[in-house]
């Protein structure tokens, strides 16, 4: 989910869909002190349970939605993570936040974006 993004030299990044943080440990794991680490999450008891759990750190949680991301994130980004569930978006949805990612995203920023398989 994380290889290839060049986090260690990243002074910004966004998690998109953090749901419960399992994605944003491994983010901030990956991370060198001192970068901004940004969740955006639309689920509002997700967004509270998350905020709780990262009190303590450099994760910045924002209770928001993803196509919104230029006006929650108004700095450019060196990467995106997405855990967005994309198969049950609409079309314009996907549309709307892929536009958005690539507003905040740096010249060179990477966008990387992973799914679950929940049944075959």
């Amino acid at each position: 989910m994380t290889a290839g993004l060049d986090l260690e030299h990243a002074d910004a990044v966004v998690e998109l869909g953090s749901g419960t943080g399992a994605t944003t440990e491994a983010i901030r794991r990956r991370l060198e002190p001192g970068p901004r680490l940004v969740a955006v999450e639309l689920d509002p008891a997700f967004a509270r349970r998350l905020a709780d759990r990262c009190r303590d750190s450099s994760v910045e949680v924002v209770h928001g939605s993803a196509e919104d991301l230029p006006a929650l994130v108004p700095h450019p980004v060196d990467a995106v993570v997405s855990g967005l569930p994309w198969t049950v978006m609409p079309h314009e949805r996907q549309r709307r936040i892929l536009d958005a990612v690539t507003r905040v995203l740096s010249a060179d920023g990477r966008f990387s974006t992973f799914a679950y398989v929940h049944a075959a």
